[in-house]
């Protein structure tokens, strides 16, 4: 699930799926993009739509860094 530089909603279930790809809380998960605990809840739940803004932001925060190591770098 990286970065694809388009814009969308995403779905409470990919919110989910990722955050729980990625082994974080919701507060840690809310703390990529400046979020609440409940903030995270209420996007999981459905309660509220996460803005693209801050699913593209999490997406470009959770993948990790090429490594020096990593011959395409």
């Amino acid at each position: 699930m990286g970065y694809d530089g388009r814009s969308m909603n995403p779905t409470p279930q990919q919110i989910k799926a990722h955050r729980a790809a990625c082994g974080l809380t919701q507060t840690a998960y809310g703390l990529l993009v400046g979020a609440k605990l409940r903030t995270v809840q209420d996007w999981e739940s459905g309660a509220r739509t996460m803005p693209p803004s801050k699913w593209e932001l999490v997406q470009i925060k959770s993948t990790p860094p090429l490594s020096s190591a990593d011959p395409a770098a």
